[in-house]
């Protein structure tokens, strides 16, 4: 059982009084209006700490009472008093916005994310603190920090908290909004917007969503990361071994043949092919699903073995 500080007080007339089995504290002082109806606010002593409570057993009732004059008695033993202090937790949400403001004002980036790692919620008083920060160092360098949190609430003493952490700076860029397989392509529904971390958006990538859409996945593509450029080509129109229908235009002129395809391609793509008939290896643009047309360029016989691979591929 916790003991209240008494104070000594001057013989007063008795104060008709009845017990409080419960009540509620709002400040940092426990008062004799707290144990019982009717008596005055006089200061007993500290309250317990936010999010805590203390019992009053009834001797000691009986002995504030004589001494501030209060006409209660206990009825027996067991009268007792139970006075709770409640709290709120402070969070992360409630320490964010001041100390957002006051890394901007010391040069920390408008677009950024606060890690705060060793971060624990204390309780405190119900009420809305007011902040204050002292001590604060911060790197512009690797956005490392350290301050002094001071909340003070009314009729409390001010509470402090060390707060360490770093600043993030982030970036808006588009991302897949799904996970993607090689050989998906990209549509507007599959994109989407996110914050990033600035370190993330090195390099060749995708900035905006028209770089994407209607692209081809060539390699598995995770939901929510930046979008490497090489990641990405034209849908494959058509595929290495496939058999594809070659034709040759000119002035006058237009001849058609059938080909196997050394690699595979998407619209535009020059690959490879080798003509079924005179076994020549060509340089081809691809025209469309298993279409392509010749690229004028001097052709080359296969080297030996390499037809048979092909052409069987074909089959």
């Amino acid at each position: 059982m916790r003991t209240l500080l008494l104070a000594c007080c001057l013989a007063v007339p008795a104060q008709a009084a009845s017990l409080r089995p419960y009540a509620t504290l709002d400040t940092a002082t426990v008062r004799l209006s707290d144990l019982f109806e009717g008596a005055d606010a006089r200061p007993l002593g500290p309250a317990p700490a936010p999010g805590g409570r203390i019992t009053v057993e009834a001797p000691q009732l009986a002995a504030i009472a004589r001494l501030y004059a209060v006409d209660w008695r206990p009825a027996g033993p067991g009268d007792r008093a139970v006075l709770e202090r409640p709290g709120r937790t402070l969070g992360r949400d409630d320490v964010l916005p001041p100390l957002r403001a006051l890394l901007q004002g010391l040069g920390a980036p408008a677009e950024s994310d606060i890690e705060l790692p060793a971060f624990t919620s204390p309780l405190l008083p119900l009420g809305t603190p007011a902040f204050a920060f002292g001590n604060t160092e911060y790197d512009a360098n690797t956005g490392r920090f350290a301050t002094m949190l001071q909340a003070t609430l009314p009729d409390t003493p001010p509470f402090q908290l060390r707060l360490a952490g770093r600043v993030q700076e982030m970036v808006v860029l588009p991302v897949a909004r799904r996970a993607l397989l090689p050989g998906d392509v990209l549509g507007a529904a599959d994109i989407t917007w996110a914050r990033l971390r600035i370190g993330l958006a090195r390099g060749e990538i995708v900035r905006a969503p028209a770089q994407a859409d209607g692209q081809a996945v060539r390699r598995p593509l995770p939901a929510g990361q930046p979008i490497l450029l090489a990641d990405l080509g034209r849908p494959v129109l058509v595929q290495r071994g496939s058999p594809i229908a070659l034709s040759l235009e000119g002035p006058g002129i237009q001849v058609t043949a059938q080909a196997v395809a050394v690699a595979q391609g998407g619209l535009g793509e020059h690959i490879q092919v080798v003509n079924v008939y005179s076994r020549m290896i060509l340089e081809a643009e691809v025209t469309g699903p298993g279409r392509a047309r010749i690229v004028p360029v001097a052709p080359r016989p296969l080297a030996p073995g390499q037809h048979a691979s092909l052409l069987v591929a074909a089959r």
